[in-house]
C-alpha cells in the first residue's frame, strides 16, 4: 500500500498518497519539518529518522521515529511549535482513518522516488563524442571536445545519462536541461574520467540524490529567496561548482537561447554574473586547472538512480 491503498484512504491526510506531492517535494518537506523539529528543541533529529507522514490540515503533522521497532505516532502542533505523543502506533493510526474515511474511487497513486530507469550502457568513448559532435563544435572552444582529446590521449571513458535519465532529472529537480548543458550531462553527467578533477563539481561529489535535492534547495531558500535575489538571476538552474566562498550556477532563462553562469559569494551574499555561457566557463575551467589534458583521478557523481536491492527488501517483508 505505500504507493496507493486502491481507494480505501484515498489520499486524504497521507503525504505519501498526494498525487500534489512531487518525489522532490516529499524529500523537501521533510527536511523542512526536521529543520523545524531541530529549532524547537528536539533531540536526536538524524538518530530518531523522522519521516511526517500525515497532514491534517496547514498546521497539524503526524510523524513517526522510524529508528524505533514500536513506531509510536507523534503530533507537532506547527502553530504553536509543539509536539506530543498520541496513544496509538503507525498500524492504529492507519486503521483509525480507515474508519473515519468513507472509502471511494479516488484510487490516487503517490511515489517517494524518481523513476526507476533501466541501466543501459552510459560510459562513452572518444570515438562516441566524435560521431556526436557536429562539425562546427569539434575545436578546442568546445568543452565536449577538450573532453575527448583528453579522454583519447589517457586512454579513458566519461559517464553520461542517456535521454530517459535527463528527462528524468528534469522531473525529479523541477529543472530544464538544454543545449551546451544537455550535452554535458549526455557525455559526462556522471563522470568525465578525471579531466576537471582539481574542481569541486556539484555533478561528481560522492552525495546520494537526496542529499543533492536537499543541497540544492538549502541554497535556494538561504541564498537565493533569503537575499531576493530571483529578480536579478530569473530562473536557476542548480549550483555545479563550488570555489571556497564561491558557488557558481547556470542560469536558464525561458527565452534566452544562450546559459550563462552565475557565481555567488557566500561572504558578501553578492550574486555577479560572469558573462560567460555554460560552454564557455567550462573549457576556461579546463584551462586553468588541467591545460595539458594531464591524467587525473576518476570521481563518479549520481543525481537521479537511487540503487535498491529488490531481494533485500523481500527479505525484509518476510
Amino acid at each position: 500500500m505505500g504507493r496507493n491503498s486502491s481507494g480505501i484512504l484515498g489520499y486524504g491526510y497521507l503525504v505519501f498518497y498526494n498525487p500534489f506531492f512531487t518525489p522532490r517535494k516529499n524529500l523537501i518537506f521533510q527536511e523542512f519539518d526536521r529543520n523545524a523539529f531541530c529549532k524547537i528543541g528536539m533531540k536526536n533529529i538524524l538518530e530518531s529518522k523522522i519521516f511526517v507522514f500525515s497532514v491534517e490540515d496547514e498546521t497539524i503533522e503526524y510523524f513517526i521515529k522510524t529508528s524505533d521497532d514500536d513506531f509510536k505516532v507523534y503530533k507537532y502542533y506547527g502553530s504553536y511549535d509543539k509536539i506530543e505523543e498520541v496513544s496509538m502506533n503507525f498500524d492504529e493510526y492507519m486503521k483509525l482513518l480507515i474508519y473515519i474515511k468513507e472509502p471511494n474511487n479516488d484510487n490516487f497513486i503517490g511515489d517517494l522516488l524518481p523513476k526507476e530507469i533501466k541501466n543501459l550502457n552510459k560510459n562513452i568513448t572518444p570515438q562516441k563524442i566524435d560521431n556526436y559532435l557536429s562539425e562546427d563544435k569539434k575545436n578546442d572552444n568546445n568543452f565536449i571536445y577538450l573532453l575527448k582529446k583528453y579522454l583519447e590521449k589517457n586512454g579513458k571513458q566519461s559517464t553520461g545519462y542517456n535521454d530517459e535519465e535527463i528527462k528524468e532529472i528534469e522531473k525529479f529537480y523541477e529543472i530544464r536541461i538544454k543545449d551546451d548543458l544537455k550535452d554535458f550531462f549526455r557525455i559526462a553527467g556522471r563522470s568525465d574520467g578525471g579531466l576537471l578533477n582539481k574542481n569541486d563539481l556539484i555533478f561528481y561529489k560522492n552525495l546520494t540524490v537526496r542529499e543533492h535535492v536537499i543541497f540544492q534547495w538549502n541554497f535556494d531558500e538561504k541564498c537565493i529567496i533569503d537575499n531576493e535575489l530571483y529578480e536579478e538571476i530569473k530562473e536557476y538552474f542548480l549550483v555545479f561548482l563550488i570555489n571556497k566562498s564561491l558557488y557558481y550556477l547556470i542560469s536558464i532563462e525561458k527565452d534566452v537561447e544562450k546559459l550563462y553562469v552565475y557565481s555567488y559569494n557566500m561572504e558578501t551574499q553578492e550574486l555577479t554574473h560572469t558573462g560567460k555561457t555554460s560552454n564557455e566557463f567550462m573549457v576556461d575551467l579546463v584551462r586553468k586547472t588541467n591545460p595539458n589534458l594531464e591524467d587525473e583521478k576518476e570521481e563518479i557523481g549520481e543525481m537521479i538512480d537511487i540503487k535498491i536491492d529488490d531481494e533485500d527488501v523481500a527479505g525484509e517483508l518476510q
